[in-house]
């Protein structure tokens, strides 16, 4: 990865080559309000399939680009469509194995990685069979959607195995959350020049990236692509609310102050203030979507808990203080997330009802090296007892792991700061189900427009 000094954000102009290379909501999240996602295992001959795939319009990151200015005029804008191949898809194809992307894990395929996933066998369909590959639709029109899908019902046919629909849920100001409440998004790594100078302080967390941790260069090919990650994971609200309730009275939160509790194990205020920066109850409702801080002035944990979700998954500096870590080589695990929510429970946006069920996030994450970013997050700092600090416990949200030992021949507990100031231990986990997923790779434009002669 870059250091700051030599950095190069990806500037419109001056990389249009690039962009118009590279398939859109990579280096940019698309800011559609619907996604429909197609997963496929092929049926048809591979000079067949070839064939339609090289016929589908996938939005370029160009593309994607001028569409977003028509978008801002609220004019009509072209739907976005991506297209992922998994390595049983390129096998398909007919490709051989110079010509496959090389990471370990994505020839793997995902139900193979030990992240503490439930077997495959209990996995929702179609994930708990190979895949060969998806697509993802973006739009604001459900109409558009389901009039472009019939149109690939045709053109598919059986090959169609699975079609998942997701939907934007945001509060009363217009923030993007997911279903336990909390503003999700915040914290990206930017990597186009425009974004960057638009960020409004960025004096303690650098949020500039090198497009280096989400592009790959394909196999025999001097065009780039991106790994991608689709995880379903179901959320149990009523769970979390209770979890949160008992929580604030464990701490010995007050009705004006429960709010806290909650904040504590995300690592944000349901309205995205950084517990870290809370000073006074009137910040824990103040709308902000802050992400120029880090844990320097925090270094015992003492304001925003070790395991708290954004302090597990993104450390800003723990694993230096705590490892001797660089700075770069811990940003260089950083990933492109690009979820969405989904609702099968009708809860249509009423965050007062609290399913146990049928609702969740779509996750979706972009990166050059799923074992190093996804993996590494996943594996080495969520589900990992000891990180940042030994018998930390596991991330409350996201974290999986069934041998949580304390090294007293007991369970690894999260431990918590009470309104006392001393220590209580309780043990949060459990309220984020796995529900299937895979490992993708996002090919590059021309890899589809040469797709008959690149085997």
């Amino acid at each position: 990865m870059s250091s700051k000094k030599d950095l190069q954000l990806i500037d419109y102009e001056k990389d249009r080559d690039l962009l118009k290379s590279i398939q859109g909501n990579i280096l940019n999240k698309h800011g559609g309000g619907i996604e429909l996602f197609v997963f496929l295992k092929f049926v048809s001959s591979s000079n067949d399939v070839s064939i339609q795939l090289s016929q589908l319009d996938i939005t370029s990151a160009w593309e994607q680009y001028q569409n977003s200015k028509f978008y801002k005029g609220n004019e009509s804008i072209k739907m976005f469509i991506g297209c992922y191949l998994t390595y049983n898809g390129y096998k398909y194809l007919g490709f051989n194995d110079s010509h496959i992307p090389k990471n370990e894990a994505f020839r793997a395929g995902m139900h193979s990685r030990n992240l503490g996933d439930p077997e495959r066998s209990e996995w929702e369909e179609p994930y708990n069979c190979d895949i060969d590959a998806a697509l993802i639709l973006i739009d604001d029109s459900e109409k558009d959607l389901k009039d472009r899908l019939d149109e690939l019902k045709q053109a598919w046919g059986s090959s169609i195995v699975g079609i998942q629909w997701g939907h934007k849920l945001e509060n009363e100001h217009g923030q993007t959350i997911e279903h336990f409440g909390y503003v999700d998004g915040i914290s990206q790594p930017i990597f186009l020049k425009d974004q960057y100078e638009k960020v409004a302080s960025k004096d303690v967390w650098d949020p500039a990236a090198s497009p280096s941790i989400v592009l790959e260069k394909e196999p025999q090919s001097d065009y780039f692509g991106s790994y991608l990650v689709f995880r379903k994971l179901e959320q149990n609200v009523k769970a979390f609310k209770d979890a949160e309730e008992r929580l604030a009275n464990t701490l010995g939160f007050s009705e004006e102050t429960e709010e806290v509790a909650g904040a504590l194990i995300v690592g944000r205020f349901e309205h995205g203030l950084p517990v870290v920066k809370f000073g006074s109850v009137p910040d824990a409702v103040r709308v902000s979507e802050d992400n120029d801080f880090d844990y320097s002035l925090d270094p015992e944990g003492l304001r925003c808990p070790f395991h708290a979700h954004i302090r597990k998954t993104n450390p800003r500096g723990d694993s230096t203080r705590s490892f001797g870590i660089t700075e770069d080589t811990e940003k260089d695990h950083r990933i492109a997330r690009r979820g969405i929510t989904y609702d099968e429970a009708d809860r249509n946006g009423d965050l007062k009802q609290y399913p146990e069920k049928g609702v969740g996030l779509l996750f979706l994450c972009f990166q050059r090296d799923i074992i190093n970013q996804f993996e590494f997050i996943q594996q080495s700092w969520a589900n990992n007892n000891d990180f940042p600090k030994p018998f930390t416990g596991i991330d409350p949200v996201i974290g999986q792991n069934e041998n949580r030992e304390d090294g007293k021949g007991g369970v690894a507990e999260q431990k918590w700061r009470s309104i006392k100031g001393d220590q209580q231990c309780s043990s949060l986990a459990g309220f984020v189900k796995m529900k299937g997923g895979e490992y993708f790779f996002a090919p590059s434009i021309e890899f589809f427009k040469n797709l008959n002669t690149k085997k």
